[in-house]
């Protein structure tokens, strides 16, 4: 990144954090999606969900799938 090369710092905002972590970033600010999904799943079910589905809008965008994994 042209940012990076030039020690100009860069943050990664809901862009998923394995994705920041494959661009070398330093920081990131968002949720971790696995443990984003997992949590929201349990709150589901635990107000009596029995099915459901994950809806990704982006294909192939790796922080959905973790989402929804």
């Amino acid at each position: 990144m042209l940012c990076q090369s030039l020690n100009i710092p860069v943050i990664a905002i809901n862009a998923g954090v394995s994705q920041a972590e494959e661009l070398g970033l330093a920081h990131f600010i968002g949720p971790h999606e696995y443990n984003a999904g997992y949590g929201a799943g349990k709150r589901l079910i635990s107000r009596g969900m029995k099915e459901g589905y994950c809806l990704s809008h982006i294909e192939g965008l790796g922080s959905l799938k973790e989402r929804c994994r």
